[in-house]
């Protein structure tokens, strides 16, 4: 009965293996003839590759010939092999098959019993097919007594062993099939390369392009032949399993083993690494087909924006007939019509490019920006597989940038130069009839005009040459240097430079860089000879063998002014009402607005805890103009010191003496008797801010009486007042130096400069609620070589980044002047979107030295003050008030300083106040 069971079992594994085999080796079969047959395809034929070869060579390349041949060659050569290859999909269903093979195997061995038992007699009966006869056949006949048998453990070690001779075999024949597949794209690129040769006026004989056809098929037949070998193998192979696995049964039985059951991953690995192969050639065919319609699209921008240009040349020629047949009518019948209104939209040159520029970078981004591709492909998972990065996307951009942008720029000018030449005349000629109607009362003299007009366009109608003969070939040319160029890099990157070498051949490779060195050499020679000749005369001159050059020399020397990016009147520039709002120049009355704050509203919200414990407090808010003091408290007001009662007031006017101060305290909080300021601020608890501080002395003996009576006062009322004075950096350290003004102050906050990061979120925070989108023009390129090692290290910089760092290090972390400079980056607003001209730093160095130290004694002062009379500038000086007026008017002459608003005398400019602290800095003085 148990031997009935163990044949049973048997049977069943024949039977099923079979099937698995048979199966396998089918659709294995079926994958290998479906690649036979996209062989059969007419990429594949001789004829063709012939007959294309002799139509490159017969006809001429213009762009249209070029866009129509390429556009054809791609659908026959490549588009058409990969979609057939996608409908059959050879390669995944082979690996597919392999894969289901191995689950059914698993299921197989999964469904069979963990034990059985079977006498010796009985196991060899049912074996008897598949053992070989001999002494060991009889001795395991002879084992009567029933044995238990680990059928599944067995079976298991027995089809372990096998997938791993199956993985050598079938990781052969799977890469003969991913090869092969990645030679569909050689007849493409057979093609391609005949016809850039071709447009570059080198066609290659037929002799060479059916030599690489002949290398490509032959390359192919030896990947077909190597998978049909491998197949064999595995039939082969597979015919081995079953006596294999009928020995391993008899020895359990004999000597009842137990071996191990655990899990291989080395088959886990193989399947993974044959999976990513087949990506990396489905990767590369679709870059290949992506490269081929980008390529297209391409010709295609380039034909349309050619046809515009023929459209412009139709119109112009239109227009320039219209006024010749006018003037025709005037002469004729002597009429009365106005000269024929401009017609035509001459478009210059760079605004076509700057738009065929963007479209072809929108034709760009459909190519992937990164796609990997292993450096050899392998039957078998190495321990570490290399991998090539190519970038499609950036290669050919940049190839478009050395060979391409160049040329088609020239050929662009070249069009617009002639069409301009017939915008001129027609301009010429209406110059020429007015001014012969200015005279109408002299008949002869206006028909002498118009006659004159007349013979003038008709010589130019006549001698008008139609450019596109020239400029199509031209242009195809350009763009096929671009193609090839792009390709040879991108190929040359995947196989590393020596094999490159190799594939593409020494001669070839020398010849490339051959052409190049000649351009080089010859470029270098002529420099030289020119070098030479110039230095040749220069000693000549010198040693009085041959006179001089007496050229005519102008000469004209400025005064050095602010930079254009300092001086510019955002005023006139078209900002939105909103764009206007959100970036005006007053203080903060929106505390969401306040970026990198926090510490100094902590530190007020401090100050308020420990006064209204009773302690005496009072607070100064020191910082550069533009730094956000006036903010900080607008802010401070709506949170820390918020439902305190609050008396606010601003030194506006100099205030020299005690009696001054007094009565502007007194009109401040409401006293009778300005003697008796200190009761009044006494009466109850409140809070006083005063900004301006700078504006309570005069740096001038006996001049400091108010600023040390509010010292007196701050001093005898704190318990009770919470002051909060406000002061720029430059007038709180001369007075804390010279009447120990900090030492008056129990808490004193230094509003020192932004981060480049809080100038970045307090830009974007207020440009957020615009609702426009931001563009960054890049930074202009330099060749410099810190800036090329820059690059090399840190990698290709955002221009966003680009230009915050600018805009920090041209603010120094000022608010104000970072807000000035965002509004004058401004170039366009258009379609929602922002555009920002890249920052670029100016050069302060001849300002800043134009400046002498009067100029600067003077600078210190106004800084100091916050402002300066001419009255106040004498008293500070000792001048003479028409002295210090000169001294005043020349700074403002320079647009240094300006009329402070809505206080008398001048302050520095804000747009200006880089510069003053530079200079400053510069004679330590600051």
């Amino acid at each position: 009965m148990m031997e009935d069971v163990f044949t049973r079992w048997w049977i069943k594994i024949v039977d099923r293996l079979s099937s698995l085999d048979s199966r396998l080796i089918a659709e294995l079969d079926s994958c290998l003839r479906d690649m036979e047959t996209l062989l059969e395809h007419q990429a594949f034929r001789r004829e063709a590759m012939s007959l294309l070869t002799a139509e490159l060579t017969a006809r001429p390349m213009s762009l249209g010939t070029l866009k129509a041949i390429r556009q054809e060659s791609g659908r026959v050569y490549l588009l058409a092999l990969i979609s057939q290859c996608e409908n059959t999909r050879p390669h995944q269903r082979a690996l597919k098959a392999i894969e289901q093979y191995d689950r059914e195997i698993e299921e197989l061995v999964k469904g069979l019993p963990e034990v059985i038992l079977v006498s010796g007699a009985g196991a060899v009966s049912a074996l008897s097919d598949w053992i070989p006869p001999g002494w060991r056949r009889l001795l395991i006949r002879l084992r009567r007594p029933l044995r238990p048998v680990t059928l599944r453990t067995v079976a298991f070690n027995v089809f372990r062993k096998r997938a791993r001779t199956r993985a050598k075999i079938e990781g052969r024949y799977l890469l003969a099939m991913a090869l092969a597949l990645r030679q569909l794209r050689h007849p493409w690129r057979i093609v391609r390369d005949a016809l850039d040769a071709a447009v570059l006026g080198r066609p290659r004989s037929r002799s060479e392009v059916e030599a690489e056809w002949l290398k490509m098929r032959s390359t192919i037949e030896q990947h077909i032949h190597q998978a049909e070998r491998e197949l064999c193998r595995w039939t082969e192979e597979s015919k081995r399993t079953l006596p294999v696995l009928a020995q391993e049964i008899l020895s359990d039985l004999v000597w009842q083993r137990r071996k191990s059951t655990s899990t291989d991953d080395y088959r886990i690995k193989c399947v993974a690494h044959w999976a990513s192969q087949m990506r990396a050639v489905n990767n590369e065919l679709r870059l290949e087909s992506a490269l081929e319609e980008c390529e297209r699209h391409i010709l295609d921008r380039i034909q349309r924006a050619l046809e515009s240009l023929i459209l412009e040349r139709s119109g112009l020629l239109a227009e320039l007939d219209d006024v010749i047949a006018w003037l025709r009518r005037q002469m004729e019948q002597d009429g009365q019509e106005d000269f024929p209104p401009p017609k035509a939209d001459l478009v210059p040159a760079s605004g076509r490019l700057s738009e065929l520029e963007t479209a072809l970078k929108a034709e760009l981004e459909s190519l992937p920006s990164v796609c990997e591709t292993p450096i050899r492909f392998s039957a078998l998972p190495r321990r570490r597989t290399r991998w090539k990065r190519l970038y499609p996307r950036d290669t050919f951009r940049r190839a478009f940038e050395r060979r391409g942008r160049p040329e088609v720029t020239r050929l662009l000018e070249e069009v617009e130069s002639q069409h301009r030449v017939l915008v001129q005349q027609i301009e010429r000629a209406r110059e020429v009839v007015a001014y012969g109607l200015e005279e109408q009362s002299d008949e002869q003299l206006v028909r002498e005009a118009q006659q004159n007009a007349l013979s003038l366009l008709e010589f130019h109608r006549r001698e008008v040459v139609d450019w596109r003969p020239a400029v199509e070939p031209q242009m195809a040319r350009a763009l096929a240097e671009v193609f090839a160029e792009g390709w040879l890099i991108l190929t040359r990157h995947r196989l590393g430079t020596l094999a490159y070498l190799s594939q593409q051949g020494f001669r070839r490779a020398l010849t490339l860089v051959g052409q190049s060195v000649v351009t080089i050499t010859g470029y270098i020679v002529r420099r030289l000879v020119s070098d030479l000749e110039r230095l040749t005369l220069e000693f000549l001159s010198y040693i009085g063998w041959r006179p001089a050059s007496s050229a005519g020399k102008v000469e004209v020397i400025t005064r050095p002014f602010l930079p254009e990016e300092f001086v510019a009147d955002l005023s006139v520039k078209e900002l939105p009402a909103l764009y206007r709002r959100l970036f005006r120049f007053e203080p903060l009355e929106d505390p969401r607005f306040l970026v990198g704050r926090e510490h100094e509203l902590a530190a007020i919200t401090d100050a308020r805890s420990l006064w209204e414990a009773g302690r005496p407090v009072a607070l100064i808010i020191v910082g550069q103009r533009g730094s956000g003091k006036t903010s900080l408290i607008n802010c401070a007001l709506k949170r820390p010191l918020e439902g305190l009662e609050v008396i606010r007031g601003e030194f506006s006017d100099r205030l020299v003496t005690e009696a001054q101060l007094r009565d502007f305290l007194a009109r401040l909080v409401g006293a009778d008797d300005a003697t008796e300021v200190e009761k009044s601020l006494a009466a109850r608890r409140r809070v006083i801010i005063l900004e301006e501080l700078e504006r309570t002395f005069l740096r001038q003996v006996g001049h400091y009486g108010a600023i040390r009576a509010l010292q007196r006062v701050i001093a005898a009322t704190s318990s009770t007042v919470l002051w909060v004075l406000s002061i720029n950096e430059t007038a709180f350290r001369f007075l804390d130096a010279a009447i120990r003004l900090g030492s008056s102050f129990s808490h004193r906050i230094n509003v020192g400069t932004a981060t480049r990061d809080e100038l970045r979120q307090a830009i974007l925070r207020r440009h957020n609620l615009s609702g426009l989108r931001l563009y960054f023009a890049p930074p202009p390129r330099s060749s410099s070589l810190p800036h090329r090692l820059r690059n090399l290290i840190q990698g290709e910089t955002d221009p966003e980044t680009v230009f915050f760092d600018a805009l920090a290090r041209e603010s120094a972390g000022i608010y104000r002047t970072a807000f000035d400079i965002w509004l004058g980056q401004i170039e366009t607003i258009e379609a929602g979107v922002l555009s920002l001209k890249p920052l670029v730093t100016p050069n302060l160095s001849p300002v800043i030295d134009d400046l002498d130290l009067e100029d600067l004694f003077t600078l210190v002062a106004i800084l100091q003050h916050g402002s300066l009379t001419a009255e106040e500038h004498a008293t500070i000086f000792q001048r003479t008030l028409s002295a210090s007026r000169s001294q005043l008017d020349e700074l403002l002459a320079r647009e240094i300083i300006e009329p402070d608003p809505g206080r008398h005398g001048l302050r520095v400019r804000p747009e200006a106040m880089r510069v003053v602290r530079e200079a400053l800095y510069r004679r330590n003085l600051l």
